[in-house]
């Protein structure tokens, strides 16, 4: 508040200090606001940062190791009775008179006349040609046994060859 004409020095030098003491208070409060504000957009965005980076590597190595699994086991090369598998796995022979893609569920496994890995019990296989695929064969379903060499043999239908 402004000083009134013909206030005392004391009451000039109280109101004074009042503004003085005001304009201070305003001015460390919006300081001390900034400041925490600051701080905790500043430990939230590390925090969000830290967790989705850790999301995402988990993630991609998750996928990348069972990426480079199924590849490894399904290269024609493989060795192994199926005994070296995981539970769950199997080695697929297709054996075909054309080349074609080995599609089991849907999901391509490899091809024909190779040792590929596929997952065990009841399956639907077929054969199939990219892009698509286009499927090039009937559905059979089998019981493929697990951490075993399974092989079956499958043609294409007639005039559906790649």
């Amino acid at each position: 508040p402004a000083p009134v004409a013909g206030s005392s020095a004391s009451e000039r030098s109280q109101a004074t200090t009042a503004s003085a003491t005001q304009s201070a208070t305003q001015s460390a409060t919006q300081s001390a606001t900034e400041s925490a504000t600051e701080s905790v957009t500043e430990s939230v965005t590390e925090s969000v940062t830290e967790s989705v980076t850790e999301s995402a590597t988990e993630s991609a190595t998750e996928s990348a190791t069972e990426s480079a699994t199924e590849s490894d086991a399904s290269s024609p090369s493989s060795g192994g009775d199926g005994s070296d598998l995981l539970t769950y796995q199997s080695y697929l022979v297709v054996k075909s008179s054309v080349k074609a893609g080995v599609y089991v569920h849907g999901k391509h496994v490899g091809s024909t006349n190779a040792k590929n890995v596929a997952r065990c019990r009841w399956r639907n296989i077929r054969l199939g040609v990219a892009p698509g695929p286009r499927w090039i064969s009937k559905p059979i379903i089998m019981d493929i046994p697990c951490q075993k060499i399974v092989t079956v043999e499958l043609e294409p239908e007639p005039g559906k060859a790649p």
